[in-house]
């Protein structure tokens, strides 16, 4: 199974914390890409009397979902984007993140005789900023890995913003008094942008 979560810019527009949001989503995510979910959704609504769900009960239900994938692929977007008012908002989603690598173990599946291979498989696409980092570093026991996309992508950018600078300045739509800045420019774009 494949499930994705962008990051919205801003939690002000939602009553739900940015953490439950995501959470709600990839919930439903499941539900529509499985009946076995939905069914186990179902009951779960039935029994609240179709009361919301916290953080803790989505990870609840998220839980009893394991064990219906032999692997589930979860990609987050744009968490270094957001601009949520309260930085706890950032620390409570990659807690969440965590909590979803770590503490959903595999379960065994009914229809199997053997133990489940159910695992999370967690793709955070985002520039690691201090507190990115320190969460994802805990990630990187066992078969998790943490690959920085900025290192990877540097030389293609660099490459491209140089291309960019010499056409701009061949045809004009730039110009330069010292030519020898056409480096350090380059470098000071680079150093900033985003990948």
């Amino acid at each position: 199974m494949i499930l994705y979560h962008f990051c919205t810019p801003d939690s002000s527009t939602s009553t739900d914390t940015p953490t439950v949001q995501f959470l709600k989503e990839i919930s439903v995510q499941c539900v529509v890409l499985s009946g076995a979910c939905y069914q186990i959704a179902l009951q779960l609504w039935r029994s609240n009397i179709g009361s919301p769900l916290d953080a803790s009960g989505y990870l609840s239900l998220l839980r009893s979902f394991v064990g219906n994938f032999g692997r589930i692929y979860l990609l987050v977007d744009a968490l270094d984007e957001t601009s949520w008012q309260d930085p706890r908002e950032t620390q409570a989603f990659l807690e969440t993140l965590t909590r979803l690598s770590d503490d959903i173990p595999p379960e065994k599946s009914a229809e199997k005789s053997g133990p489940n291979t159910s695992t999370w498989k967690i793709l955070l696409s985002s520039r690691m900023h201090t507190l990115i980092g320190h969460w994802t570093r805990n990630w990187c026991r066992g078969p998790s890995r943490v690959v920085s996309l900025d290192a990877h992508a540097k030389p293609d950018l660099d490459r491209f913003v140089s291309a960019e600078l010499s056409r701009r300045l061949k045809v004009g739509r730039l110009r330069l008094r010292n030519q020898s800045l056409e480096q350090e420019i380059v470098a000071e774009i680079t150093r900033h942008a985003g990948t």
